[in-house]
């Protein structure tokens, strides 16, 4: 006769949607990401250019234009800085799904393998 088996815990398999979700989810984050990365490399040209007009002693002799690419230099400054935040924002995001996804794959696993345990 076989020994009693001992009272497992009861585990719960991720429902394919709860994991269908997160990879959703996944994918319009890196794409968010990506489209990030592209605005920054935009906006970083953008700041390149205004510092080269500023290091020209010409411009300095038009208080206007001074004002006017000062003004542009600032605002791109602005706007990279606020998208650095963003793709900082995004990468962390990025990473919980993923951990997620990994708890939910490694969950899986290890809730089949002690099913077989248990089996034999």
């Amino acid at each position: 006769a076989k020994p009693a088996a001992k009272e497992k815990k009861a585990y719960v398999k991720p429902t394919a949607s709860e994991e269908q979700v997160l990879q959703k989810k996944l994918k319009e984050l890196k794409n968010n990401l990506q489209a990030n990365e592209q605005k920054i490399s935009q906006l970083e040209k953008e700041k390149a250019q205004a510092e080269e007009e500023l290091a020209k002693p010409s411009i300095y002799s038009d208080p206007y234009k001074l004002a006017e690419v000062n003004a542009r230099y600032e605002k791109v400054g602005d706007q990279l800085k606020k998208a650095n935040n963003e793709w900082e924002r995004l990468a962390m995001e990025i990473e919980e799904v993923e951990a997620k996804l990994g708890w939910v794959s490694s969950q899986y696993w290890v809730q089949s393998i002690e099913y077989v345990n248990y089996l034999i």
